[in-house]
């Protein structure tokens, strides 16, 4: 989402935008869509805000109905495992559908696993099991986080006059692994394109819209 951020902000000085805040339903104006708890209006939203997209419910756009449930821990003293590698590990009972991971880090290793929802990924027995095998004297668990993945297609539709989806909210991730983060680095910048276009021509019409 920077890096769109920062294109629109590049080809359009009006560019306004602000991290960390709940999002009010929107009150469309004439062109323009209004953000009430953040006092402004924009000319053109995008929903990048997660599997769950609020925006695509808010705007009639589709939305994820295949979901993973993740859950990861970041721990201290996972040392017994090679760190020029990502570790997977497949087990129908601990991760259905999916699988679990083990992913070293500098200081820190991601020890997570996601199951297909509503089924919920066995965290506690599969974080057990590292410990035992591939511990040193002692482990931390520093942090613990979780979320949904959307594991189906690109949902249809993700645009709608001035409003799209992207990034997780439109299902965007990678068929193999359920990544999103490398395609929607590739994908931001060309949406900056398309917006950028989009706005310097007044939007399309909706003759031309309709061929």
């Amino acid at each position: 989402m920077l890096c769109l951020c920062h294109f629109l902000l590049y080809r359009h000085s009006f560019l306004h935008n602000t991290f960390s805040e709940k999002f009010c339903p929107p009150n469309p104006v004439y062109q323009m869509i209004k953000l009430p708890n953040q006092q402004t209006t924009c000319s053109y939203l995008v929903g990048a805000d997660g599997a769950r997209s609020r925006i695509a419910k808010l705007f009639g756009l589709g939305q994820n109905n295949q979901l993973l449930l993740g859950i990861e821990y970041e721990v201290e003293g996972i040392t017994k495992l090679d760190k020029d590698f990502l570790h997977v590990f497949l087990d129908s009972k601990l991760a259905p559908v999916y699988i679990a991971w083990v992913v070293p880090g500098v200081n820190l290793t991601q020890v997570g696993l996601a199951s297909k929802y509503p089924r919920k990924p066995n965290i506690k027995k599969f974080y057990n099991i590292i410990e035992q095998n591939y511990s040193g004297k002692s482990t931390k668990i520093i942090s613990r986080k979780g979320g949904f993945i959307p594991c189906g297609n690109i949902v249809k539709p993700f645009v709608k006059n001035n409003v799209c989806l992207l990034g997780d909210a439109a299902g965007m991730v990678s068929p193999m692994t359920a990544g999103g983060i490398h395609p929607a680095i590739e994908i931001e910048r060309l949406l900056g394109i398309a917006i950028s276009d989009y706005l310097q021509d007044s939007g399309i019409s909706t003759r031309k819209r309709n061929r």
